[in-house]
């Protein structure tokens, strides 16, 4: 069966919008190999009707000559919306009738990872209706004060059980969440998970891509400053430029 992870950004005060804005002094390649390693389980991006207008906006006439664009317009798409009356960029499909049904169906075929980008108000969604199956948080230790949030307070008690936890050497908290099981909360990971997620962080060096590139489409867009992954002279390096960028 395939799962449906989701990895964003997130400030101590829980906002997830434009995390370019406020990520890059806490940015390493710890943070990177993180991202990477979802972006390394996954062989299809999920993304809500906001992302996928700003994703579609800004890679779709992108070439080879642009990093990540092969990946990016390659990659099955699926775009979850009610309001879109069809999508047009290469190989995206848009998800017709119940969303939730689709997903579960989908959810029970092989493959490998779907992973969403952004896509706060899609998460939410997606926990509602049990069919996240891992939430993956890189915390910040910064307060935005502003912006939008991933969890809005409304709606039911969703309890979750943290499945991985690990701090970096900047502050930055990778937390892993998944459904909470019924009954009592499961005290350890079992080896077979152990062993998932050891191989996915040894695969680094596939794309880092999709955790953040709303944001950075949405700069791009609006005229803002160079997009991610295309380094400026002086910058850090092209690696650790393009990771800083991924999740929004």
């Amino acid at each position: 069966m395939r799962r449906i992870v989701a990895g964003l950004f997130m400030s101590l005060d829980g906002v997830v919008e434009a995390p370019e804005q406020w990520n890059a002094p806490y940015f390493n390649e710890e943070v990177g190999a993180m991202v990477g390693s979802q972006m390394a389980a996954a062989d299809t991006m999920l993304l809500g009707r906001v992302t996928y207008e700003e994703f579609a906006g800004y890679w779709a006439d992108k070439g080879s000559d642009v990093p990540f664009a092969d990946f990016i317009n390659g990659a099955p798409k699926l775009v979850a919306s009610t309001t879109l009356d069809g999508v047009d960029w290469r190989n995206s499909t848009l998800i017709e009738g119940d969303v939730a049904e689709e997903l579960a169906r989908l959810k029970g075929q092989s493959g490998r990872d779907i992973a969403i980008s952004g896509s706060g108000t899609l998460v939410r969604s997606l926990l509602r209706d049990g069919l996240l199956d891992e939430l993956r948080l890189l915390v910040y230790p910064v307060v935005v004060g502003r912006g939008k949030r991933l969890l809005d307070g409304g709606g039911e008690e969703l309890p979750l059980r943290l499945v991985d936890s690990r701090a970096f050497s900047t502050g930055v908290l990778s937390l892993t969440y998944a459904p909470a099981e019924t009954g009592a909360p499961r005290k350890e990971i079992d080896e077979h998970e152990v062993r998932r997620r050891e191989a996915a962080h040894q695969a680094t060096d596939e794309p880092v891509v999709v955790a953040s590139l709303a944001s950075r489409a949405h700069r791009a867009a609006a005229g803002g400053r160079e997009p991610c992954g295309q380094p400026r002279g002086g910058d850090d390096g092209a690696g650790l430029r393009r990771r800083r960028c991924l999740a929004a």
